[in-house]
């Protein structure tokens, strides 16, 4: 498939509907954390969710819940001031709610371990 891309990562906020006259969609806004040579640090994406189903999946999701999204990317044209950037505008196509993990350390071993699973 042609600019499909999968993020991960947790719900910075619970989502937001935007209705436009007749048409809605859903944001969500997740954020991945990740390390560069000991400095913690934090991307953020948007993502725009327009199929009825989904919609009606993101309201059972809350701000920290860990998510997979998969769908389309598309560049848009965007107006700064003097200057034009191009952003990539993601439309998801599926959304899955990921188990919470529990990292245990026993006898000095880590483990890890699940207590939820919910996938459409």
């Amino acid at each position: 498939m042609k600019n499909f891309i999968s993020l991960e990562g947790n719900l910075g906020c619970p989502p937001e509907l935007i209705e436009l006259g007749e048409k809605s969609f859903q944001v969500l806004r997740i954020a991945q954390n990740y390390d560069v040579r000991g400095e913690a640090r934090t991307d953020w994406f948007e993502i725009s969710v327009f199929e009825e189903h989904l919609k009606k999946f993101c309201k059972n999701l809350n701000t920290g819940d860990r998510v997979a999204v998969s769908g389309h990317i598309k560049p848009i044209k965007k107006k700064f001031g003097e200057d034009t950037i191009t952003l990539l505008k993601l439309s998801a196509n599926s959304i899955n709610k990921l188990a919470k993990i529990e990292k245990k350390i026993e006898d000095g071993i880590p483990s890890f371990s699940s207590n939820e699973e919910v996938r459409i």
